[in-house]
C-alpha cells in the first residue's frame, strides 16, 4: 500500500523528526538531542566551527562548544569513532 502526503505534511514531519520544528531555545539537554538523533558525526574540519557544533546549536541555541567536550572527555557519555574515507 502506498501512502501519499502533501509536501507541506512531509516537510513538517521531517522537521519534527529531526528536532528542527520547534523554536531552538529553552532548557538544554545536549545528551537528549544526541540520543534523539541517534548519533552526531564529529567533524574534524573547521571553517567557522566544527559541523557537529552546528547540529546541536541549530536544535537549541543555548548550546556552547565546551558542552560537547564535557560529554566526550569528562563524562564519557559519548565517544568519537574515527573511520577512513576511502
Amino acid at each position: 500500500m502506498t501512502y501519499k502526503i502533501s509536501n507541506r505534511v512531509a516537510r513538517s514531519y521531517w522537521l519534527s523528526t529531526q528536532g528542527l520544528a520547534l523554536t531552538p531555545t529553552g532548557p538544554l539537554d545536549t545528551m537528549s538531542i544526541i540520543k534523539r538523533l541517534g548519533f552526531v558525526q564529529l567533524d574534524t574540519i573547521q571553517v567557522v566551527s566544527r559541523a557537529h557544533h552546528h547540529i546541536i546549536w541549530s536544535r537549541n541555541q543555548n548550546y556552547r562548544e565546551p558542552m560537547m567536550n564535557r560529554l566526550l572527555a569528562d563524562d564519557r557519555l559519548i565517544f568519537e569513532h574515527f573511520t577512513h574515507d576511502a
